[in-house]
C-alpha cells in the first residue's frame, strides 16, 4: 500500500514538473519568444530573393554584419547596396550561396566578400540547404516547443517571460542597425579565449574555405563582376600577433586569383568591440562603416553608377 502511494506521488510530481515546463515554454512562445538564429537566416534569404536594383552586394559573416550599415554606406557613396551577411557558421559556402541567390535576379556591379579573419581556420561549414530546411521547420510552434523542452530551453523561456512582464525587452525586434541584435559586450575576465593571447597561427589554416573562395572567383569571372575580398574587423591585441597568418592567407587567396583590397583586418581596441572579438560595438558601427567606405570605396564608385 505504501509502495503504491509512493509511486503515485512520484508520478504526480513528475507530471507536475512536466506540466510546469510545458506551460512555461508554451506561454513564452505564445508571447513572442524570438528565435533569432532561424528568423535571421530566413530574413536574409527573403532579402536576397526580393532584392531590387543594386550596385553593391555585401556577403560574409557576422563580422561584416556588425561592421557595415548598408544605409550609411549608400548615403555616403551615393550607391545602392544590400548587406546579406550571415554568420561564421556558414563560412564561404554561405557567402557563395547568397551570391548565387542574388544573381538569379540581379547583376550587381561589385561584390564585397567580407569574412572574419579566423574563417580560414575553420574546418566545416553548415550546409545551407540543411540549415534552411531546419529554419523552416523551426517556424512551427510544436517544433519549437519540442526543442525547448530541456532545462536550457526552459531557463531561456523563464528569462524571456521575466523580461516580458517587467517590460525590459523588445519582443518584436531582433534586428538592430541592419543586422541581428548583439548580446552583452565581451569581458576578458568571463571569456579569456575570446582574446586569443597567442594570435592566429599559420599551422591552423584549413583548406576548407579556400575551395569556396575559388568558386566565388570563378563565378565572378564568368559573370564579369568586380568581386573583392576583405577582412572583417578584429580586436587589436589579436591583430598584432597574427601578421604572419594574414600574409599566408593573402598569399593563398592571390594564388586563386582573388582580388584582395585589405591585407589585414581593421584592428580596433577593446573599447570599440561588442559581444565577440570580431563584432563592432553597435555604437561604433556608423564610424566603422565610414572607415570601410574609405578603404573599399575609394574613387571606384560614385553617383554615375545610379541608373
Amino acid at each position: 500500500m505504501n509502495f503504491r502511494r509512493y509511486n503515485l506521488m512520484v508520478m504526480i510530481f513528475v507530471c507536475s514538473v512536466l506540466g510546469l515546463i510545458l506551460g512555461v515554454n508554451s506561454l513564452a512562445l505564445r508571447l513572442g519568444k524570438p528565435d533569432p538564429d532561424n528568423t535571421f537566416l530566413l530574413s536574409q534569404l527573403h532579402k536576397a530573393e526580393n532584392v531590387g536594383a543594386i550596385d553593391v552586394l555585401f556577403v560574409g559573416d557576422s563580422s561584416l554584419g556588425n561592421a557595415i550599415d548598408a544605409g550609411v554606406w549608400d548615403q555616403t557613396t551615393h550607391t545602392r547596396s544590400i548587406n546579406l551577411a550571415l554568420t561564421g557558421s556558414y563560412g564561404l559556402s554561405g557567402s557563395l550561396y547568397m551570391i548565387n541567390k542574388v544573381l538569379e535576379k540581379r547583376q550587381p556591379k561589385r561584390i564585397y566578400i567580407v569574412q572574419t579573419a579566423d574563417i580560414w581556420e575553420r574546418e566545416q561549414n553548415l550546409s545551407m540547404n540543411d540549415a534552411l530546411k531546419a529554419a523552416s521547420r523551426a517556424q512551427s510552434f510544436w517544433f519549437r516547443l519540442a526543442d525547448d523542452m530541456t532545462i536550457k530551453g526552459t531557463l531561456r523561456s523563464m528569462r524571456y517571460l521575466s523580461g516580458f512582464f517587467s517590460g525590459q525587452i523588445d519582443r518584436q525586434n531582433i534586428f538592430h542597425k541592419d543586422f541581428v541584435r548583439q548580446a552583452t559586450k565581451i569581458d576578458w575576465r568571463d571569456d579569456p579565449e575570446e582574446f586569443r593571447a597567442d594570435g592566429m597561427k599559420v599551422a591552423g589554416i584549413s583548406e576548407n574555405n579556400f575551395k569556396y573562395a575559388q568558386e566565388i572567383v570563378r563565378l565572378c569571372d564568368a559573370r564579369q563582376i568586380d568581386c573583392q575580398f576583405a577582412y572583417g574587423p578584429l580586436l587589436d591585441s589579436i591583430c598584432s600577433k597574427s601578421t604572419t597568418y594574414f600574409a599566408q592567407v593573402n598569399q593563398k587567396l592571390e594564388k586563386l586569383g582573388a582580388k584582395l583590397v585589405m591585407s589585414q583586418p581593421i584592428c580596433l581596441p577593446y573599447e570599440q568591440m561588442g559581444d565577440t572579438n570580431d563584432h563592432i560595438a553597435p555604437e561604433s558601427k556608423e564610424a566603422i562603416t565610414l572607415e570601410y567606405v574609405r578603404l573599399l570605396h575609394g574613387q571606384n564608385l560614385g553617383e554615375h553608377w545610379k541608373q
